[in-house]
């Protein structure tokens, strides 16, 4: 991610992260319906087929990409003519963090430039509610079709939607969307996933379950490549790796936290209770991104 940051401008970036969103989603699309199949003959199978994708994955890592920071950025001083700099100007984060002359920050001095961001702190926060929630279409939402009498091939079927629909409709949606304010988006995309995840309590047939899993899929869409975006927005290339790997430990947490806690709910008070506490919760979400998106206006009619 932070390489497609160093890549991409910022009115690229939606476009270039929606295209990886693209392509992650590509293989879950494969991947559902055939873990779903492999499952009823061999989970041995299943396992080793992806510890070998993810090895092969890490080969090519390594012999294939290399180092993208920008050169420019190698010096303590940004340059204010670089595309980056406009973007920084904007969120309001300061263009400049103590660093080496090979543009290395040291890590005490990232993370209390880190800290000292308030809107990545909240935005952050957000992210790690929503990405709980998000959890459970991976979690308990498998559980919960088992409990309404679903094969694990059926419910691999329903659960490629979600990757199907991201497919086709990342590219084209990201395009539209791009005209708008990035939190704008995320609010929308937040309120999508709320009510899908809420309205799943319902949802008794497979027409209604596809229903629910349409709705907040299309709210992965509409935020997943602005979310990214926002975050290589707010670093100054030489934190935006570090950026970067906080907003990724906060999907870690949230699916750390969303996996077990979703299923000690389901457990202990049914689905009756997990789904439309997993609406609240994204909708807890949604307020801090509403309370980010106006502490991100002051911040940058401060800064004009």
């Amino acid at each position: 991610s932070a390489m497609i940051g160093d890549l991409a401008n910022s009115a690229q970036r939606p476009h270039a992260f929606g295209l990886m969103y693209v392509a992650f989603n590509l293989g879950f699309s494969v991947a559902a319906p055939l873990g779903g199949f492999l499952s009823q003959y061999s989970f041995q199978w299943l396992f080793w087929g992806d510890a070998a994708t993810t090895a092969l994955y890490g080969l090519m890592i390594l012999m294939l990409i290399s180092e993208t920071l920008p050169a420019a950025v190698n010096s303590p001083a940004p340059d204010p003519h670089h595309d980056d700099a406009a973007p920084r100007e904007r969120s309001g984060i300061s263009a400049t963090a103590t660093s080496s002359g090979n543009g290395f920050v040291p890590w005490r001095t990232a993370l209390q430039h880190m800290i000292r961001d308030r809107i990545f702190v909240m935005f952050c926060m957000a992210t790690v509610l929503t990405v709980g929630v998000f959890m459970q279409a991976f979690s308990t939402l498998p559980l919960h079709m088992a409990q309404l009498g679903y094969s694990e091939n059926n419910i691999g079927w329903l659960m490629s939607t979600n990757g199907i629909l991201i497919v086709l409709c990342q590219v084209p949606v990201t395009h539209l969307l791009s005209r708008f304010e990035r939190l704008s988006i995320i609010i929308v995309g937040e309120l999508l996933i709320a009510f899908g995840f809420g309205l799943t309590a319902l949802a008794s047939t497979t027409l209604f379950l596809f229903f629910t899993i349409v709705l907040w899929t299309l709210g992965e869409v509409v935020q997943a490549a602005f979310k990214q975006s926002m975050v290589a927005d707010l670093a100054p290339p030489t934190l935006r790796g570090r950026y970067m790997g906080v907003f990724g430990l906060c999907h870690a947490v949230g699916i750390t936290i969303g996996a077990p806690v979703g299923g000690y709910v389901l457990d202990r008070w049914t689905s009756q209770v997990l789904w439309p506490a997993c609406c609240l919760v994204v909708l807890a979400a949604t307020m801090v991104y509403v309370v980010t998106y106006f502490d991100l206006r002051k911040r940058n009619e401060i800064r004009r």
